[in-house]
């Protein structure tokens, strides 16, 4: 398995993997009882340790959040309803862990992403057990390759089920109609949600007053997190962006977003946080000098180096490397703050 992470670039979720099964393994062969929240949280703890910035990748984030959530919620499913079947209980297996896992991670998907695929559960039930056989094609063409002897038949086949999976994949995606995109959810959602979902599945899994309680105060707080992300959309505020090599200002007003750049594209920055903030209108407008926010008067000094010295800003944003004498600029404007964005060197 350690060959495998190594061949494959060592991504976050390939190494969570190895490593989680690796601890099981030596669990097993110790004839330890083994607890897989115990093994999930070392395989964490280790892994940290030896990148502290995994904790910020997304794969990282979403990989850990799915097999929890594989681990802690799928059993419900199987109280529900257990089919007699093989091929009923192997569908049932597969509706129930996609359902479990879209309860992990769909809040932080929403939160990074802001859109909700529609079609993932029939995607699972193609994809899933086709790729196991796949998988099983595929060991047996590396076999026969080792040994120097592979039918046609074999590849033939082989390349008709990935054309089929990869035709299946683009059809899939193709459907924007089934995606549901630009959906506003921010951290307070996001805590909220989470909150929410661990109590609802506390409260399911043993029934008790003191549970029910706490599930009904999750409610509430779900519902403050909208009435206060409501209260905060209607506010206006004046934000300055921190883009490479780009200037760009943004002034909101409720739902409303007036944005200036020096590139005539829409940034993708803007489109974001017009996502978070529950904006309904953007538009563009050309960048000034001077900009004027309730008390606060707001100077730009960009790569022209031009400024009025009788003009006293509240704040100075330096963009675009102005080459100006920064001693100067101070005694002269006497600002209370000064900015420099990631438009200069």
């Amino acid at each position: 398995m350690w060959s495998y992470a190594f061949l494959t670039g060592m991504s976050s979720s390939v190494v969570r993997s190895v490593t989680m099964f690796s601890l099981i393994s030596i669990a097993i062969y110790s004839n330890r009882i083994t607890n897989t929240f115990h093994v999930l949280i070392i395989s964490l703890f280790l892994l940290l340790l030896y990148d502290p910035l995994y904790i910020f990748d997304v794969g990282f984030q979403l990989s850990y959040l799915a097999v929890f959530a594989i681990v802690w919620i799928k059993p419900l499913f199987g109280k529900i309803w257990t089919p007699k079947y093989y091929i009923s209980r192997k569908i049932w297996d597969i509706f129930s862990i996609t359902l479990a896992v879209q309860f992990g991670v769909l809040p932080l998907s929403l939160f990074y992403f802001h859109q909700f695929p529609g079609l993932f559960f029939i995607s699972n039930m193609i994809i899933i057990p086709l790729l196991g056989f796949l998988l099983f094609i595929g060991l047996l063409s590396l076999l026969g390759a080792y040994f120097g002897w592979i039918p046609n038949t074999l590849l033939d086949f082989l390349e008709f089920s990935l054309s089929l999976l990869l035709d299946f994949v683009e059809f899939v995606s193709s459907k924007d109609m089934f995606v549901f995109s630009n959906i506003p959810f921010n951290s307070i959602n996001l805590i909220c949600w989470y909150f929410f979902i661990v109590c609802l599945i506390i409260t399911i899994k043993s029934f008790s007053y003191k549970r029910l309680m706490f599930f009904l105060f999750a409610v509430i707080f779900l519902q403050l997190g909208y009435v206060y992300n409501k209260k905060e959309s209607s506010s206006s505020e004046f934000i300055i962006f921190n883009q490479y090599k780009s200037t760009l200002l943004a002034h909101r007003q409720g739902n409303k977003l007036v944005y200036s750049s020096d590139s005539s594209k829409l940034p993708k920055s803007i489109d974001t946080y017009g996502v978070n903030n529950f904006v309904t209108t953007i538009r563009r407008d050309s960048l000034k000098n001077i900009y004027i926010f309730k008390e606060y008067k707001i100077l730009i000094v960009d790569e022209r180096a031009v400024y009025d010295s009788s003009f006293k800003p509240d704040i100075i944003l330096l963009s675009g490397s102005p080459k100006v004498n920064l001693n100067r600029l101070i005694v002269l404007t006497n600002p209370k703050l000064i900015i420099a964005d990631n438009n200069n060197y």
